[in-house]
């Protein structure tokens, strides 16, 4: 059975152009309406809703970077700066969800040097809480053990400087 090809008649120019400005006119306004919504949902009075707050607090706390909790949360970097410096509650509530952060790695880490035999684990967490420092001591002495003779060369002639010079290429040769 063949199909009936169907052909569609095409606006006259001018009420093509017409249509695309129109629609591109209410795109617009539709894209700044849902931009402007979007904004007043993220924040009230300055601050970040409650929601989205909580929504940055957990991905700190799990380890995320700022960027990507704010990403998260769709929030812009430099709205999320601006609402932080000046919601000194919020800016409380990150360094806790950081502190907390630390410690889960913290514990993690006690846990691996303790319970697992990780040597180097042990030596991390000697080194990050209980102040512990490989150290090394070395000794350096001059000809026979004696003192370490050193030398101004800053007073000496050119002339002298010259055959001390020489002097040292002959004994290292």
């Amino acid at each position: 059975m063949a199909r009936k090809k169907t052909t569609r008649k095409k606006a006259p120019a001018k009420a093509r152009k017409k249509t695309k400005k129109t629609a591109k006119k209410s795109q617009t306004k539709q894209t700044a309406k849902k931009a402007a919504v979007r904004t007043k949902a993220k924040s009230k009075n300055g601050k970040l809703l409650p929601e989205l707050k909580k929504t940055i607090l957990a991905a700190i706390r799990r380890g995320a970077t700022i960027e990507h909790s704010i990403a998260a949360a769709g929030v812009s970097k430099p709205r999320f700066y601006e609402l932080r410096n000046n919601d000194p509650e919020f800016l409380a509530e990150l360094e806790q969800a950081n502190a907390d952060c630390i410690a889960q790695i913290e514990e993690v880490n006690r846990r691996m040097a303790f319970e697992e035999n990780g040597v180097a684990d042990r030596l991390f967490f000697l080194k990050a809480r209980a102040g512990y420092s490989e150290k090394q001591k070395v000794e350096v002495s001059g000809e026979d053990g004696g003192p370490v003779q050193i030398l101004d060369l800053s007073k000496l002639s050119k002339a002298e400087l010259k055959k001390l010079l020489e002097k040292r290429k002959r004994e290292s040769d």
